[in-house]
């Protein structure tokens, strides 16, 4: 599988006058990447997939596959890329027709091949059900199943967890991470849950208003984040001023008022009184796992994610950085 698969360079895409739904996004895919594209809805991720799977045309710039450059779905009588499987968030399968039906195809793939594929999408017990009787969950992986029938070199997925229910939500991210990991499955995936993305992508891309505005490791994105729109895509952060806990910023976003971005997991917590800065508990919010803790530390509210400490409304403890912190 070739190292550079699919390229967009700075791809124009505007349904009206306003303002473009993609301007000027420049996009490498390479062979085997788990590339995930998140942003706000109408950030025109959506559509930046389906210029991508050449179903719609671009207005500007150039699309290139395997080096060669796409022709515009006007000039095809069906549009798409032949190597590009395309899996919409409104699909529809076939009515009136077991699973096995729908997917086994003698010519297009041997029992041996197409059986693994069934197991890697968790479909192998539903061959002999209707579609029509199928959960959600269930519709999605056979949908998957049926592109992966094509042996496409690239899988473009608009959305793939939407609603799904938990349980079928984790099914879901395993049947994607197992086609990664079993067949090294070059794989795009839109989602507008960013923290679905964060353990599975290799590369994440942030979209705002049709551009790109951060790309980059999972890590990177997170916590060194371009700005606060970015920043509260990937969940709950302080903006601390890095006087106060005399850090020297080396990355990672800056406001014009000199605050830095920081996780709440950046900061541990203690009741012993002999390090850190003196806080006050305001709040705290159990997830499981972990509490999350409103702490006023400098006449300013910090958000600290803490395990097992069982703080209270009112109590006195004390603040510090995490040692990881590289700022």
């Amino acid at each position: 599988m070739s190292d550079n698969l699919l390229l967009l360079e700075n791809v124009v895409r505007a349904y009206t006058d306003d303002a473009p739904a993609v301007s000027g996004v420049t996009l490498n895919v390479t062979g085997g990447v788990r590339l995930a594209i998140v942003g706000e809805t109408g950030s025109g991720k959506s559509t930046l997939l389906r210029l991508a799977a050449g179903l719609i045309p671009i207005d500007s710039g150039k699309i290139f596959y395997h080096g060669k450059q796409m022709e515009s779905p006007k000039d095809k009588l069906i549009p798409g890329q032949p190597g590009i499987a395309y899996l919409s968030q409104h699909f529809e399968l076939p009515k009136f027709i077991s699973v096995e039906q729908h997917l086994y195809d003698p010519y297009e793939m041997t029992l041996e091949d197409s059986e693994k594929i069934y197991n890697i999408c968790r479909v192998a017990h539903l061959l002999a059900s209707d579609t029509r009787n199928l959960s959600g969950g269930e519709k999605q992986r056979v949908a998957v199943a049926k592109l992966l029938m094509t042996s496409p070199e690239i899988l473009l997925l608009d959305e793939p967890f939407s609603n799904l229910d938990p349980i079928h939500k984790r099914a879901m991210k395993e049947v994607i991470d197992a086609m990664g990991q079993e067949m090294s499955q070059t794989i795009v995936l839109v989602s507008h849950e960013p923290t679905d993305v964060l353990p599975w992508a290799d590369s994440i891309v942030v979209m705002k208003n049709g551009q790109v505005i951060q790309q980059g490791e999972p890590y990177m994105v997170y916590n060194e984040p371009v700005d606060e729109y970015v920043a509260g895509l990937f969940g709950k952060y302080n903006l601390i001023n890095p006087t106060n806990w005399g850090l020297k910023v080396n990355g990672g976003y800056m406001s014009e008022f000199g605050n830095v971005i920081m996780r709440p997991e950046a900061f541990s917590i203690s009741k012993d009184g002999t390090k850190g800065f003196n806080g006050k508990v305001l709040r705290t919010f159990y997830f499981g796992g972990y509490e999350e803790v409103e702490v006023m530390v400098y006449q300013e509210t910090l958000t600290v994610r803490s395990k097992g400490d069982h703080l209270v409304k009112g109590e006195k403890v004390n603040i510090s950085l995490s040692p990881l912190i590289h700022y």
